[in-house]
């Protein structure tokens, strides 16, 4: 566990936080780590009405803190506006940004007027917009339910299935009060990652969240354990630029690019390969969306490069990352693949800190654009990054086809139709030729024998109810 790591689920926004959140405070809904989907947590059902603006939650009876004082509605209410007020510094906290009011609470410190008690068990969510994926949202351990207890460890007593009996710098102990798993779980924090990866290949720990294995000989009862993250990384060009204003150059560009080479010659195993927008293990991913557009496809490359500029004459280009060594790999193996279908691209590295903003109020042409989501569900990849007009939209995407599809996926009740939607929505965004989707990013984990049937989520966290970490 590195020094950032946090105890109040409402601070959790990191894999290692994200995993204590996940045993010490359970959500109204929790997120399936296989399908994505939300099921059952603090709260058993949950109905949305017919217009998708409101949904109303029904507690289940034997949801209880580790405190062993039932969890009521207003308990629910209370917990999710601690996360909205500025006083809590939760990072998260636009997870609610589309409940009724929350502008208004979050500029006062107030109670939010869309959040309401209906009955002890039942509580009512109103919204500002329709969404019908909102429950999804509300299973981010973040929004885990606690209740404030200035006597407890940590000043609180969460609805999860661990009780936080212990806290100092050095970590926290946490001990089991219901369900499945070691009866205590100690969390120790370490200086950095380096510290943290010897813990667990030293046998000082059982678990640990690692950074790159790249090479790494596994010995003994250690393996690593691995999952998708909410994290991509795309190259995507700047329609606004009149450069790119044919469509046959954008495709050569695109389909001279191999997302597998560029990712196994610059991250390794440590990340996966991309093949869409969004990623493979989110709800609503099409099977081969970059099909005929920007799929590897060297010698098509060629052809519609003949077609762009059939008497010669093609632009070079620049390639703009920021200037960290990864990226600038990227690049410089990003360059030799456009070379090798006759386009001449040069990397342009800007600084880290500066680059977000070269992206917004600069010229940027081929570029790596970056997204990590605010929770694992189709539309926090569509919506922010390429609705039209959107302020993430730096690719300046307008595509009507796939904005009236996301609306109408978020007005659609049933799972199975609105996946559909949001297929049709990822492949209208593709089709504008103008992204081609490189990095799936992976949270991984080294893991002792003892630690059973782990499951690791797409937000990083070690999903609270798996059946593992045997007793030491």
């Amino acid at each position: 566990m590195t020094p950032t790591a946090k105890a109040d689920p409402a601070l959790a926004v990191d894999p290692d936080s994200i995993s204590i959140a996940e045993l010490v405070a359970t959500p109204l809904v929790v997120i399936d780590p296989a399908t994505s989907e939300p099921r059952p947590g603090v709260a058993r059902r949950w109905v949305g009405d017919r217009s998708l603006t409101a949904f109303t939650f029904t507690i289940d009876p034997r949801a209880r803190f580790t405190s062993g004082a039932p969890v009521t509605a207003t308990d629910v209410v209370a917990s999710l506006d601690r996360v909205i007020v500025p006083a809590t510094g939760s990072p998260v906290a636009e997870l609610l940004a589309e409940v009724d009011g929350y502008a208004e609470a979050r500029a006062a410190g107030t109670p939010i007027r869309g959040i309401r008690a209906l009955s002890p068990r039942r509580v009512e969510v109103r919204l500002s917009r329709a969404d019908a994926t909102f429950p999804v949202a509300l299973g981010h351990p973040a929004l885990g339910i606690v209740r404030v207890d200035a006597d407890a460890p940590g000043g609180l007593i969460g609805a999860g299935p661990y009780a936080v009996t212990a806290a100092d710098d050095a970590g926290w102990t946490l001990e089991r009060r219901r369900g499945v798993g070691a009866q205590r779980v100690v969390v120790r924090r370490y200086p950095d990652a380096a510290a943290t990866r010897a813990a667990v290949t030293s046998g000082d720990a059982d678990l640990a969240l690692v950074t790159r294995d790249a090479g790494t000989t596994f010995r003994g009862d250690l393996r690593p354990v691995s999952a998708p993250y909410v994290a991509v990384s795309n190259y995507a060009l700047d329609l606004s630029n009149p450069k790119f204003a044919n469509p046959d150059f954008r495709r050569a560009i695109l389909q001279a690019l191999d997302a597998a080479t560029l990712v196994r010659s610059t991250f390794g195993p440590t990340v996966g390969v991309a093949n869409g927008v969004i990623p493979e293990t989110v709800s609503g991913h099409g099977p081969r969306p970059c099909r005929d557009v920007c799929e590897y496809d060297p010698a098509g490359a060629r052809a519609a490069l003949a077609r762009a500029f059939p008497t010669g004459g093609v632009p070079t280009i620049a390639i703009d990352h920021d200037d960290t060594p990864t990226q600038t790999r990227l690049a410089e193996v990003a360059r030799q693949q456009l070379a090798t279908v006759g386009i001449t691209a040069t990397p342009r590295p800007h600084p880290a800190a500066e680059y977000d903003d070269f992206l917004a109020n600069g010229d940027p042409e081929l570029f790596r654009l970056g997204w990590v989501a605010s929770d694992p569900s189709a539309e926090a990849f569509l919506l922010p990054v390429f609705a039209t007009g959107a302020p993430e939209n730096v690719a300046h995407i307008s595509s009507l086809a796939a904005d009236l599809t996301e609306v109408a996926a978020s007005r659609t009740a049933d799972a199975a139709a609105r996946n559909r939607l949001y297929r049709r929505a990822e492949r209208s965004v593709l089709e504008q030729i103008a992204v081609k989707p490189v990095v799936q990013y992976r949270t991984r984990y080294l893991a002792r024998s003892r630690v059973r049937g782990l499951a690791v989520d797409l937000l990083g966290g070690i999903f609270a109810d798996y059946a593992g970490l045997a007793d030491r």
